[in-house]
């Protein structure tokens, strides 16, 4: 009988989705089975077989195993989690140096260059500048080592 080589854990799982082929249903579904020490996953489908009449006589159960595609997939999403926490650090850090940068040219008065406040801001400007050019560096190095790590 199929269900010998079911484990005990997808039993109830194999059981449902096979009653519901005898129904009349196509049953698609991805299963995790643990065999040996090690889980598997398998793209289960369940397929009520007709006879000419249309009466159901037979459920047809196949299966393929998925574990290199799962593991691509559970991959590409921890690497998506990544990539959007970078994203926003980076986009929050080069931010405010630059809404300094913005903030402190909008002060600048054109009219009298010599003006000691212009020199304060001058200096500023450069400060942000220098943190500026810091997040950048720091940005490059964190995308070399995440590129040289992958």
């Amino acid at each position: 009988m199929i269900l010998d080589y079911v484990s005990d854990e997808n039993k109830k799982e194999f059981k449902e989705c096979f009653q519901a082929a005898v129904q009349g249903e196509k049953v698609l579904v991805e299963m995790l089975v643990n065999f040996n020490k090690r889980a598997y996953w398998y793209d289960m489908q369940y397929l009520p077989v007709y006879y000419n009449d249309g009466e159901i006589f037979a459920v047809a159960v196949s299966f393929l195993e998925i574990t290199q595609k799962k593991q691509v997939e559970a991959r590409l999403k921890q690497q998506n989690k990544q990539l959007e926490e970078y994203a926003f650090i980076t986009s929050h850090n080069l931010r405010r140096p630059l809404a300094n940068i913005l903030g402190l040219i909008s002060l600048f008065n054109v009219e009298k260059l010599d003006d000691i406040f212009n020199r304060e801001i001058i200096q500023n400007l450069q400060i942000c500048a220098r943190e500026l050019d810091q997040v950048i560096h720091q940005t490059n190095a964190i995308l070399e080592e995440n590129s040289l790590n992958s």
